[in-house]
């Protein structure tokens, strides 16, 4: 069971966190990371972190954007209850 951060808990819903890094393999700040399913999304800390909770089970669509750098598309698979890392 995770809570929404507005007091909703949700049962069985998906966490995806991960790391984005750039070309070079240094962490990426400032990303837009999207979840366009769960019409949800985060921007990746100083060290390119960044997690979205309260998600739908099944194969998703994750897509990360950055002024300067072109898309990024992946394919998760997320599980109910569980954490995914990309």
């Amino acid at each position: 069971v995770l809570d929404d951060g507005l007091g909703v808990r949700r049962r069985g819903s998906a966490t995806l966190r991960g790391i984005v890094r750039d070309t070079a393999g240094r962490p990426a700040a400032s990303v837009l990371v999207t979840l366009p399913s769960a019409d949800t999304s985060a921007r990746t800390d100083s060290l390119g972190r960044f997690a979205l909770s309260g998600l739908p089970s099944g194969t998703q669509l994750v897509r990360a954007r950055k002024l300067g750098f072109g898309p990024l598309t992946e394919t998760v698979s997320l599980r109910p209850g569980q954490t995914a890392e990309v």
